[in-house]
């Protein structure tokens, strides 16, 4: 779903999937679902809530045995910044 200021996705992603390295133009929130995954700052499981600033740059992996479910609500686009993943950026996720 997407209005004129937010992005609201439900993601599943399974165990060992890695989300292509980005990097944040505004506000992202990402609430667990069920599952778990991880980046750089720490592991987030069910109801864990993670806040990614403007200016934020991560790689999230989808970590234990289970499918990972979020919501993600943003108020600007993200920015992939891996060699082979840049082309994503036309689609304004």
């Amino acid at each position: 779903v997407q209005d004129n200021k937010h992005t609201i996705l439900v993601v599943k992603a399974q165990p060992g999937a890695k989300i292509p390295d980005h990097k944040h133009h505004g506000m992202e929130i990402t609430l667990v679902l069920s599952g778990m995954l991880k980046d750089e700052n720490g592991i987030y499981a069910q109801g864990d809530i993670l806040f990614a600033e403007e200016a934020s740059h991560h790689a999230p992996v989808i970590a234990g045995k289970t499918p990972c479910l979020c919501l993600v609500i943003s108020d600007a686009p993200v920015e992939f910044t891996g060699t082979f993943t840049r082309f994503l950026n036309i689609f304004r996720f």
